[in-house]
């Protein structure tokens, strides 16, 4: 929160936020970035059917994949 004194210097004062109280919808699209991911933050549970598509997937991904299971393709 920005605040004054009697002589109006400005500063900001941290706000502590609630839990719960961001929510999807107050987060800007391309807000979470992969730097704001932690490791294993995204799993298969919390993405959304059809919502990983061959364009979205490095050329390489399944080939990469297989590979490190020790399987051919």
């Amino acid at each position: 929160m920005l605040t004054s004194d009697a002589a109006g210097l400005a500063t900001w004062e941290p706000v502590a936020l609630v839990d719960g109280s961001v929510t999807s919808v107050k987060i800007a699209d391309g807000a979470v970035t992969t730097v704001k991911l932690a490791s294993d933050a995204v799993t298969s549970v919390k993405i959304a059917d059809g919502a990983v598509t061959t364009a979205k997937l490095a050329a390489d991904a399944l080939a990469s994949r297989v590979a490190k299971s020790g399987d051919t393709m």
